[in-house]
């Protein structure tokens, strides 16, 4: 147990750390150099934070990794994603800034977005002559109850819009966000600079990509897996009910193994911006308790040793909840390890243990003590390893883990499990 405890802390920490050993989220894509060419191959695709001050890129039939900063090549795209990101200078905060800045929409005005995770994110507007005008958004707002100084954030971006009546009427009735500025700059475009076509990124880059990987990988996957678990309790904080003349309640102390069914469903999100191969979990999962054990001898603070016929029953619910790694992303066959915190809820358990004999003070022929649990939580932890099989639609999963929940019943398992991912 001693080594268990100390295995899975590492298990957990090596989850983490996994996504910094190599390109973690390798995507087809392209660039376009300072002197308009067009480079194909690979993009090391992360977060929106990331992506705006480096391009991590590997031309076809290169070995290696090239980054490229911002103003070293013109723009790049990941067509799977429907994301481009253009070399753009602005001014920010008073200070002029070069980044790459996501491409929302394109035409006689174009938008751009640049993500940040300490404050809320700046728009870039950008009419085809040139004006510039860079703003914030709202998103995770609380609405301003001073309309005076919604109006100074609105009247900027109205001056630049204001030759479409549409654009600006909908800009007041808006919350300033990625959503409703692509909207408001594509009726702005329609109205004003019809002769400048205007699309929106995805559309753009479809149109002026070759790539075949034009379908984005789905995130989410559901689960469904069934197995069994060699499951062992072990307490020493019961209490038995000894039934003769009188009841009376004596500790009771008892150790069970044996083998029960298990049933799951859940879901994993791919945290491919992260990891391509890191996956976070969650899995509800059924498990029957039906455990009869012969000639198991209990000892008694109040009467002599005895012999009994035992039988534990009850269901679990367990709740898991923790990420997974799967390593290599083109094999067909992924090998795979998780971990993370188990919740199980213990429903209807019952503990009996009778025997025939004679008590030491008067000849009665017939003991039977029954443990009722009251209903029980417990938090725990899981690890294990196990494998992935893609198919052509989904995949074969295999789970082999330990659980360990501690509280008046501490209860551990080893657990064998396949499904499918879909």
């Amino acid at each position: 147990m001693k080594t268990l405890k100390i295995l899975f802390p590492a298990l957990l920490m090596a989850l983490l750390i996994l996504p910094s050993w190599s390109q973690v989220n390798p995507q087809p894509g392209y660039v376009v150099t300072l002197q308009g060419d067009t480079l194909r191959g690979t993009i090391d695709y992360r977060s929106e934070r990331r992506n705006t001050h480096r391009c991590d890129f590997k031309q076809d039939g290169a070995s290696n990794f090239v980054t490229y900063r911002p103003g070293e090549i013109t723009s790049y795209a990941v067509p799977a994603f429907g994301s481009l990101y253009e070399t753009l200078t602005a001014t920010i905060d008073g200070h002029e800034s070069t980044r790459f800045a996501a491409c929302l929409v394109r035409g006689g005005m174009s938008l751009y977005r640049l993500v940040s995770i300490t404050d809320k994110d700046r728009y870039i507007l950008r009419r085809h002559d040139g004006q510039t005008l860079v703003f914030t958004g709202e998103e995770g707002s609380v609405p301003s109850s001073n309309q005076q100084e919604r109006r100074s954030r609105i009247l900027p971006i109205h001056n630049m819009l204001e030759a479409s009546g549409g654009a600006t009427h909908a800009l007041w009735d808006s919350t300033i966000d990625r959503a409703s500025m692509t909207r408001i700059v594509g009726i702005y475009n329609q109205e004003v600079e019809s002769g400048i076509p205007s699309v929106t990124y995805s559309e753009s880059i479809r149109k002026t990509s070759n790539s075949s990987g034009g379908k984005r990988p789905r995130d989410f996957h559901f689960i469904v897996m069934g197995g069994t678990g060699h499951q062992h309790y072990t307490t020493d904080h019961g209490y038995g009910i000894f039934t003769e003349k009188s009841i009376t309640t004596v500790p009771l102390e008892f150790t069970m193994t044996g083998v029960q069914p298990k049933l799951s469903v859940g879901i994993n999100y791919n945290l491919r911006r992260l990891a391509s191969g890191l996956y976070l979990e969650g899995i509800v999962s059924w498990s029957k308790t039906s455990i009869r054990n012969d000639d198991v001898t209990f000892n008694y603070k109040k009467l002599p040793s005895r012999t009994f016929d035992t039988e534990l029953t009850g269901q679990h619910l367990h709740v898991e909840f923790g990420p997974s790694y799967r390593f290599g992303k083109h094999w067909k066959l992924q090998p795979l390890v998780r971990a993370g915190v188990d919740y199980n809820r213990m429903y209807n358990p019952e503990f009996t243990a009778m025997s025939e004999g004679h008590d030491y003070s008067e000849n009665f022929l017939f003991h039977y003590y029954e443990w009722v649990f009251l209903p029980q939580y417990y938090f725990g932890y899981y690890g294990g390893i196990g494998a992935a099989y893609r198919l052509p639609v989904g995949a074969l999963l295999l789970y082999i883990d330990y659980n360990d929940t501690r509280a008046n019943i501490p209860i551990r398992s080893f657990n064998v499990r396949i499904g499918y991912e879909f």
